[in-house]
């Protein structure tokens, strides 16, 4: 696991975060980037980029099972 979402690690079941399609995350990221312009306090405009950013993660590792399925080096690209 990323040391990005280490801390997260005793809030979730192991890999959950792999249940979610890229789509679903894509809304995630979506979101909470939409959210944080609505904010207008800086603590909780950074706390959704940073959630955002984790679930940005998330889609770069199914990008790269995608990328290793087809025989693709990710880092490549």
């Amino acid at each position: 696991m990323d040391d990005r979402l280490e801390k997260h690690k005793p809030d979730y079941k192991p890999k959950a975060y792999e249940a979610y399609t890229i789509t679903q995350l894509g809304g995630i990221v979506e979101f909470f980037a939409q959210r944080a312009s609505h904010r207008t306090n800086e603590e909780k405009k950074r706390k959704d980029l940073y959630d955002a950013k984790n679930y940005l993660w998330m889609m770069e590792q199914k990008l790269r099972k995608k990328c290793s399925d087809l025989g693709i080096d990710f880092d490549s690209l």
